[in-house]
């Protein structure tokens, strides 16, 4: 089935080149504008429309866990954003010329989605709209009602188009490897000077490589990377494959250790469990391998707790959680930020009844967000946390979901991650075995995910698009959810059903 639209060539010269032309005369009269970067990115979209009408679903898959944020537009989206919302525009007018094309795939996920949807809309409007600072508006907060819709744009975007049984392994694959395009905030962030351009395209806050200490940096960037080779042998290979061979385990190994220098704890716990979780849902810990694994287990806890204190303070700070010494000025930072988001937890928590029934919103008041930036960094009236909750930014996932959109929403997504989970689950059960590696990384990823935004760290607005990508790619992948699957009937009951109508 092809992405492009149906429609003559003639008509897209007529929308698209013409208004261009018009665009570009006017800036030729007044060559100042020229120094308009959105107004240039606004003419080039445009010309680009019809590239984007062929090939949307390849940039969707791309765009999920690439770095890109075009920095010259206002808001700075990223660039999932855009293309999932011009990918739902594409999709929609493909269902309006070809009555085959279909939205609503993946049994009850869109309808939990597009309840997610108006409970979101109904939260705005009642808390006073949306508040698009960016554009004009007398209010922050906007750009999260954005992202909220961007993510359950890109759902029905991605299950506009099934992918073909030639290239399922290879969008699965695209979907992962993307993150490592976390080097481009290195160059930006090292080399800055040399690579300045850049800084249009990538934001080097994603790579948040700031000091742990004087001396010692976290590699933020480096652990998009090694996401990215862990993800690629996972897929390729599954746990089995890994462990099966010396090359593969070893090149594991070094992500893991590329990924410790990242200095965060949540970064290895997250891969460590995906990998915990395809080792024990392809059913290894039935099998030798239940036996290696430990053995490797016991030879990391063993040298962790010999050379903990002598490793890197990045390595140190990743692994402070672990019952092993380590620095003592790591081991403060570490606890610090674990206190700092209990200190905010339970001041937050006591808002969750006033905001139970009828959601806080997203919108801020930029003055009170001023004043309590300015209280929190001075500490005259307020901790260090009160800016950071009074922003939104809870750093939990449940608590970033039932105050602003109050126990509705709560229910709402809850729903969609049963069914999500579901589907997963069913496709992992009963899919085709020549996707065997690729559902069982699917449900991994999505379990892991879950848990991290339950009990550990997570926001909803940010964590959405991650939901709906995982759900939507696999339905592309995989077609309409997979049920249980016809049981056969027994050949004995077959046969006296037989003698009972010749009977009657």
């Amino acid at each position: 089935m092809a992405n492009s639209l149906n429609i003559n060539r003639a008509h897209i010269v007529l929308v698209l080149c013409l208004p261009a032309a018009i665009l570009i005369g006017y800036l030729l009269a007044d060559p100042m504008q020229f120094s308009n970067m959105g107004l240039i990115a606004l003419f080039f979209g445009v010309l680009s429309l019809p590239l984007l009408m062929k090939w949307y679903h390849f940039l969707l898959i791309f765009s999920c866990n690439a770095v890109f944020q075009f920095q010259f537009l206002p808001g700075s989206p990223p660039l999932w954003l855009i293309i999932a919302m011009a990918g739902l525009s594409i999709a929609i007018l493909n269902r309006c010329v070809d009555s085959n094309r279909r939205l609503m795939v993946g049994g009850s996920i869109p309808r939990s989605l597009l309840l997610l949807g108006v409970v979101v809309f109904i939260t705005a409007y009642m808390r006073g709209g949306a508040g698009l600072a960016a554009l004009g508006g007398s209010s922050y907060g906007g750009r999260r009602y954005i992202y909220i819709v961007g993510a359950i744009a890109m759902y029905f975007a991605m299950v506009s188009q099934p992918i073909s049984a030639k290239k399922r392994k290879f969008y699965a694959i695209l979907f992962f490897v993307t993150s490592a395009t976390s080097f481009l905030t290195m160059l930006v962030d090292y080399w800055g000077g040399r690579f300045g351009f850049l800084n249009a395209i990538v934001s080097s806050n994603f790579s948040g490589d700031e000091p742990v200490e004087a001396s010692s940096l976290r590699f933020v960037s480096l652990g998009g990377i090694c996401n990215a080779g862990l993800f690629l042998l996972l897929l390729q290979y599954g746990a089995r494959g890994i462990l099966s061979r010396y090359w593969r385990g070893a090149l594991t190994a070094l992500f893991f250790l590329g990924i410790l220098l990242t200095g965060f704890r949540s970064g290895f716990g997250y891969m460590g469990m995906i990998f915990a979780l395809s080792f024990f849902l392809e059913g290894l810990h039935r099998t030798k391998y239940m036996m290696v694994a430990g053995v490797i287990g016991l030879l990391f806890l063993t040298s962790a707790f010999v050379f903990s204190d002598r490793l890197p303070w990045q390595m140190q700070r990743a692994i402070s959680f672990l019952p092993v010494r380590v620095s003592p000025l790591v081991k403060e930072d570490a606890q610090s930020s674990v206190d700092w988001r209990v200190k905010m937890w339970e001041v937050v928590i006591h808002q969750v009844p006033q905001y139970l029934w009828e959601g806080k919103g997203f919108a801020l008041d930029p003055g009170d967000m001023y004043m309590s930036q300015v209280n929190s960094f001075t500490r005259l009236a307020a901790d260090s946390s009160e800016w950071a909750a009074y922003a939104g930014d809870y750093h939990s996932g449940p608590l970033s979901l039932i105050i602003p959109l109050g126990i509705w929403g709560v229910l709402a997504f809850a729903w969609f991650l049963i069914v999500t989970g579901k589907m997963l689950y069913y496709n992992f059960m009963h899919g085709d075995p020549d996707l065997k590696n690729i559902n069982t990384v699917f449900l991994g990823y999505f379990i892991a995910k879950v848990f991290f935004f339950v009990f550990l760290v997570g926001g909803f607005y940010s964590d959405l698009v991650a939901f709906t990508a995982i759900a939507g790619l696999s339905v592309s992948i995989n077609g309409e959810v997979i049920r249980h699957p016809t049981r056969e009937i027994s050949p004995v009951f077959t046969l006296a059903t037989q003698r009972i109508a010749k009977d009657l």
